[in-house]
């Protein structure tokens, strides 16, 4: 029962980030299993865990506590502890059963910079409530282009979308969006990277149905997503666990008929990426990069809008390989993600994920 209790409340913690930002005080990275040497590591616990969350939050709870492993055929969750914090140069496992361990090494958020990681929900749309959103403009219209040009004062918020018989309320970017261009934006989706309700193979994207509401939903799905043609797409990201990688995005110019039409089939549409448009970590090879729907990238990773290498030809080599996308699936092995950032490096090295909250705008 205390166990329970433990729990709970750090998963509370982690959920109201936000607003309890001193509870930020570390993120975990994920990768296969590497041998713990005991020369370099103290095994500090050893007991059963129902996943590997479960066994990262343990790890949380203990100041002590550097790394976990979960073996998620045992269910063994194991805690060590370095016995020199300095660089460590761990190694994958060998043996054929790696895939089924997991190590989640424990990474502290500088205290100077938990104050400044930017809180990734919806709440964040809170941050430029309008009149708009308050009732006291009633423009409507096809698109949040449109009601800009009936007002050209129209601040940004929410709004109603007609088209055809199908009326919803949607949020409009009418002031532009960084990295991505002026003008009004239109929000389709929002996703939470951390879930896989969005993950590739999901229903929600092969579907014409709405899924929760833009007031009542962290993740959403408006009918835009089906019904409203655009020029450009622009997926944001927001990072709150890991401080290197604050905000970024991905801007696709392209026509079509919507969302769902772009991504019907599952058909692969991809072009070189512009590479100055593009931010990436250090050493990503911009040339490797290619940007579009239903993007295959680096050990068979597929997404569903993103920027990726392509292992291919003289690219094959041109390692660390980098995906960067939302509706992200196939990747076994590993804890998923269903939006957010993933690099890849030698064989020898941890594959390193980072999840994002992703909203999904177009114009």
């Amino acid at each position: 029962m205390a166990m329970t209790i433990r729990i709970g409340i750090i998963l509370l913690s982690f959920a109201c980030c936000c607003h309890l930002r001193q509870f930020c005080s570390s993120y975990f990275t994920f990768s296969p299993y590497l041998k713990q040497s005991s020369e370099q590591f103290d095994s500090i616990a050893e007991f059963k865990a129902d996943t590997e969350l479960t066994c990262a939050l343990r790890c949380s709870t203990k100041h002590n506590c550097d790394e976990a492993i979960f073996n998620r055929d045992s269910k063994k969750c194991s805690l060590y502890q370095k016995k020199d914090k300095g660089s460590i140069d761990s190694h994958a496992g060998k043996d054929n059963t790696r895939s089924r361990i997991v190590t989640m090494k424990k990474v502290a958020i500088p205290p100077t910079n938990k104050r400044n990681i930017d809180c990734a929900s919806a709440n964040d749309e809170s941050k430029d409530n309008t009149d708009a959103d308050k009732g006291k403009n009633k423009t409507t219209g096809t698109s949040c282009n449109e009601i800009l040009q009936k007002n050209s004062a129209s601040p940004t918020g929410h709004y109603h979308i007609t088209i055809g018989n199908v009326t919803w309320k949607t949020r409009c970017k009418m002031n532009g969006i960084p990295r991505c261009g002026d003008g009004a934006w239109e929000l389709v989706m929002r996703v939470n990277g951390s879930q896989n309700t969005f993950s590739y193979d999901s229903h929600h994207w092969t579907s014409k149905a709405s899924y929760k509401s833009v007031d009542t939903g962290q993740e959403v799905k408006l009918p835009g997503y089906w019904l409203s043609n655009f020029t450009k797409i622009c997926v944001t990201m927001h990072f709150p666990a890991n401080v290197s990688r604050n905000t970024t995005s991905i801007l696709l110019n392209h026509t079509a008929q919507s969302l769902y039409h772009a991504l019907h089939k599952g058909v692969t549409t991809t072009w070189a990426a512009d590479s100055s448009t593009i931010k990436t970590p250090p050493n990503i090879d911009k040339s490797c990069l290619v940007q579009g729907f239903n993007v295959i990238g680096p050990r068979s990773i597929k997404s569903r809008v993103a920027v990726a290498s392509q292992p291919l030809d003289w690219c094959a080599l041109r390692l660390p390989y980098f995906v960067r996308g939302v509706g992200i699936g196939g990747f076994r092995g590993y804890p998923e993600i269903s939006c957010g950032e993933i690099i890849i490096g030698l064989s020898y090295a941890p594959i390193k994920t980072y999840p994002a909250f992703c909203r999904i705008y177009i114009q």
